[in-house]
């Protein structure tokens, strides 16, 4: 009875155990060529994505620098309804018996509806400042030609190492099967009695080494792998299937028949020039020193003479079915002449910039 019981309770207990969850499935690893890898890394990478948007913000700040030397409009309007305090304005009133003087004027109402433009005739320290303002988006454009430039590069090294990971694997996994056949070959010869004992333990030791040795090849793969997704800014989990081996020539005629050219110069002399005048960090660092160099002309420059002028229109009066129109023009010159050396204190901070 007892043997019919038992195999019943396990086929119970087993439809009663909750199901064990389904292995999660792997995702396939992502195809990738060098040429992909430079492609993400140049466009998706967080260092890119920061070197384009200073970029932006260069041309936001010209944007504002410009608008110092452009037309201004704009309109107000308000109902006022006041009294007026005699003391709080420094009237007093001799007081007479039998007089009432009151102590203050009003309600006075005022309504006024305006309009007013200005425009800026010579202002040459903004004009300069706009030529910064223009000298700062050269900066931030070379500054994300080199944020570029370098995520290539990571990325391209990233790849190669990988590739030489992946390879290294594949001759370890070679070795490790040669290591296989050559104890199963002492094996059989130690059976045969053709070959010594040391033989199979020799060749047994060899296997465990390659197994090893095959074993420190795919950690450094997948450390590579991770190495590589954190260099194009994807999932450090994500597992990649490279398609270039790298292994072609760079003289070989590719599958379209043309070979790869490259300008780039032989003379030392001739790439040290070349790489003086097209680096992109020392674009952005002669587009610095210019921008620098305007700043300090900027300062200078506001101890010029200014030149405005200003017009308004509206209608003004104590009620709107009264209003009537009134106007003002205004042209105003203005040059500052002392404040406290704050300018010169500007102008010798910039220098040394």
């Amino acid at each position: 009875m007892r043997r019919t019981l038992l195999p019943l309770a396990l086929a119970l207990a087993a439809l009663a155990a909750p199901a064990a969850p389904a292995a999660e499935v792997a995702p396939a690893p992502m195809a990738l060529t060098l040429a992909d890898a430079v492609a993400v890394a140049t466009d998706a990478t967080p260092a890119v994505q920061l070197a384009t948007l200073r970029t932006r913000e260069a041309r936001a700040r010209r944007t504002q620098a410009r608008a110092a030397l452009l037309p201004s409009l704009s309109s107000s309007a308000f109902v006022m309804d006041r009294t007026y305090s005699f003391q709080a304005s420094g009237i007093t009133f001799v007081r007479i018996p039998g007089i009432t003087i009151p102590d203050r004027i009003g309600p006075v109402n005022q309504v006024d509806a305006r309009l007013r433009a200005t425009q800026t005739l010579v202002d040459p320290a903004s004009w300069v400042r706009l030529h910064a303002a223009g000298l700062g988006v050269g900066v931030s454009r070379a500054e994300q030609a080199g944020a570029v430039e370098a995520a290539a590069q990571n990325a391209a090294l990233a790849y190669v190492r990988t590739a030489r990971a992946v390879a290294l694997v594949r001759a370890r996994e070679a070795d490790l099967e040669l290591a296989r056949q050559l104890s199963e070959l002492a094996g059989r010869q130690l059976a045969a009695g053709t070959a010594a004992s040391i033989d199979v333990t020799r060749a047994r030791t060899q296997e465990a080494a390659t197994r090893g040795a095959l074993l420190v090849a795919r950690n450094q793969a997948d450390r590579a792998m991770i190495e590589l997704a954190r260099t194009l800014g994807l999932d450090p989990a994500t597992r990649f299937e490279l398609t270039d081996a790298l292994a072609r020539a760079l003289d070989e005629p590719g599958a379209d028949g043309t070979r790869p050219v490259s300008d780039a110069p032989d003379d030392a002399a001739a790439a040290v020039a070349r790489a003086l005048a097209r680096r992109p960090e020392l674009a952005a660092e002669r587009s610095r020193q210019a921008r620098a160099q305007s700043e300090t002309w900027a300062i200078q420059a506001e101890r010029l003479p200014r030149l405005d002028v200003s017009a308004d229109y509206g209608l003004s009066s104590d009620h709107w079915r009264d209003a009537v129109s009134t106007r003002s023009a205004t042209l105003a010159l203005s040059m500052p002449i002392f404040d406290g050396l704050r300018r010169e204190g500007r102008a010798s901070e910039q220098g040394a910039l």
